[in-house]
């Protein structure tokens, strides 16, 4: 009797254990700049390949006295794999004074690697599987996203893989600080909510609500463009993120996104409005120089004149910003396809 009484009151004890470590995950607040990485952070086991002592897990206080840069990416991102050939031979150039550590969204190596395989990525050191934990202090909509954490283990910068290079993470191991701009992620962003809202209360709402708008870049978000079904209210919302005038050129005049550069016949004062130069950030150049589009249409509208409609009213939007535009003739001589021009808008 005394044996049965002991075994349940050590599973009592065990449950209790484990319902306590789910609530201490659950309660995880995220971390920003300015935060210190938090012990129970520091000794988080983090499931690795490619480490050179073979084990299969390591913590961030294996890294301590180093700078640590934490590069999370996931398999739907080209640019975050493309760009882990560079971020690993930083590790080498680096090797006594930093360590950037990629955090992927793979459970298994055998995805992994595949996946490195089909990108011919074969030689690359450390590499982190996902890591649910590790994911609720750190929350991001947008990849490749990259948490900097110095000796002292404060988080010192968040930003995109564009900003590691050899000269930024020199200036941190000076001691100097970051000065360039914060990563954002809007966690909360809805697609399927319209990409305006009325300032009213939802009883005042119009029944029914038609639009079309133009914007600047919106920061901190990366949904898919294309349309969106709205049952309930009988409308359909067609909307493009963050996209280059380029873009929204071929598409007012034919129907096409990501038309080449070398089709564009730009006859404008300042080319950097639409091409970025090699030497910037693309995520600096994109705030000024990306826009959105979204229209809300009744949900009987078809295809084609959704379409239409939208061609239409891209060509006023791209006027208001200056910008006359037009098909032109291709032949031999001449293999421009579109004409910008500015106007006087």
């Amino acid at each position: 009797m005394k044996k049965t009484t002991i075994y349940i009151v050590l599973a009592l004890l065990c449950l209790n254990f484990k319902v306590n470590a789910q609530d201490k995950i659950q309660m995880i607040q995220p971390l920003k700049i300015g935060d210190t990485i938090p012990e129970i952070l520091r000794r988080l086991p983090l499931e690795v390949i490619n480490q050179r002592n073979g084990e299969r897990n390591t913590r961030l206080n294996d890294f301590k006295n180093k700078l640590i840069i934490l590069d999370f990416w996931g398999r739907s991102c080209a640019p975050c794999i493309k760009a882990l050939p560079k971020l690993d031979s930083l590790n080498v150039m680096f090797e006594d004074d930093a360590i950037i550590l990629p955090i992927s969204d793979f459970n298994s190596e055998s995805e992994l690697r595949s996946t490195l395989e089909r990108f011919k990525i074969q030689t690359l050191s450390i590499h982190g599987l996902e890591n649910k934990t590790l994911l609720k202090y750190f929350p991001h909509q947008l990849q490749p996203h990259l948490v900097w954490i110095d000796k002292d283990w404060r988080i010192c910068a968040i930003t995109t893989s564009e900003y590691v290079t050899p000269t930024n993470i020199s200036r941190l191991l000076n001691g100097l600080s970051a000065d360039w701009p914060s990563k954002q992620d809007v966690l909360d962003y809805n697609s399927l909510l319209p990409i305006i809202s009325i300032n009213v209360p939802e009883r005042a709402k119009p029944e029914h609500f038609l639009y079309s708008v133009f914007t600047t870049h919106l920061n901190g978000i990366s949904p898919k463009n294309g349309k969106v079904t709205d049952s309930v209210n009988q409308a359909t919302t067609t909307t493009y993120y963050n996209m280059r005038l380029l873009s929204f050129i071929s598409m007012a005049l034919d129907n096409k996104i990501g038309a080449p550069v070398e089709q564009f016949d730009l006859q404008v004062k300042d080319k950097s409005r639409f091409i970025m130069d090699k030497a910037e950030n693309y995520s600096e150049w994109a705030i000024d120089n990306t826009f959105c589009y979204s229209i809300r249409l009744p949900i009987q509208t078809t295809p084609k004149v959704t379409q239409m409609l939208i061609q239409q009213d891209l060509i006023k939007w791209i006027s208001l910003l200056g910008l006359s535009i037009k098909k032109v003739s291709v032949n031999k001589q001449n293999q421009k396809k579109y004409l910008v021009t500015e106007n006087n808008n």
